[in-house]
């Protein structure tokens, strides 16, 4: 269920929606990626990164390179076009206001597969000036569980383009996606509290406090002729 195969539906949206993304955020706004090459090619994995608006889930989905899987708001389920889109990008519900036992079982399926998970573990989008929201350590537990590896993603400029508070986006700006080598859950194993001091680390990395951060991949500009790897549908 976590893989590409196991998704036969909407896969025509995935090839061709990624490109259409892709050019509509370079065409509008200025697209950076930063660190696509920490995404690992196969195996299981967890992308998490800060949430400032709604353009970040479908911006990171577009340039991973993988059919990301996102927890997605339950609301968002409820709007009838917009619910099969989200189906069909690979996004399954869950229920931010407590614990939602299907989320979890979908999420466990798409480690089990080998798949990617797409997570905002604030909950919800981040505090107006950008300041990230307390972290829930549902994610962290489940990456130290299935020894998933965690990519720390670093998203910047959303929060100008589409703030909370704003009905539409701006057409201006820059959005840049900052994709932080991995942490390994194995690192954390024997402490106290692993999935704790996992959460930690990944929220002092992507607020940039940790050091010694080097970037893997390629690091530039996207464009709509940018053929580089990161950026071709699976």
């Amino acid at each position: 269920m976590g893989t590409e195969k196991a998704l036969p539906q909407g896969h025509w949206f995935r090839k061709f929606g990624r490109r259409a993304i892709l050019f509509i955020f370079s065409l509008i706004w200025r697209l950076e990626v930063i660190g696509a090459g920490n995404i690992p090619e196969t195996g299981r994995a967890m992308l998490v990164g800060n949430h400032p608006s709604y353009l970040d889930p479908i911006g990171i989905w577009a340039v991973s390179g993988r059919c990301v899987r996102f927890m997605t708001w339950n609301a968002v389920f409820g709007i009838p076009v917009l619910k099969t889109l989200v189906e069909w990008a690979g996004c399954f519900p869950v229920d931010t206001d407590s614990f939602d036992p299907a989320a979890v079982r979908t999420a466990i399926s798409v480690l089990k597969g080998d798949g990617v998970m797409g997570i905002f573990p604030e909950g919800e989008r981040s505090y107006p000036d950008g300041t990230m929201r307390p972290f829930k350590k549902a994610a962290f537990r489940m990456a130290m569980d299935f020894s998933a590896p965690v990519i720390p993603v670093r998203t910047t400029g959303s929060s100008f383009v589409w703030p909370c508070g704003r009905r539409f986006p701006r057409l201006r700006g820059r959005i840049t996606f900052e994709f932080l080598p991995a942490v390994d859950p194995s690192d954390f194993a024997g402490l106290h509290d692993p999935a704790q001091a996992l959460m930690d680390e990944v929220r002092r990395i992507i607020e940039g406090k940790q050091g010694n951060q080097q970037m893997g991949g390629e690091d530039r500009m996207w464009s709509p002729s940018d053929r580089r790897k990161s950026a071709k549908p699976v």
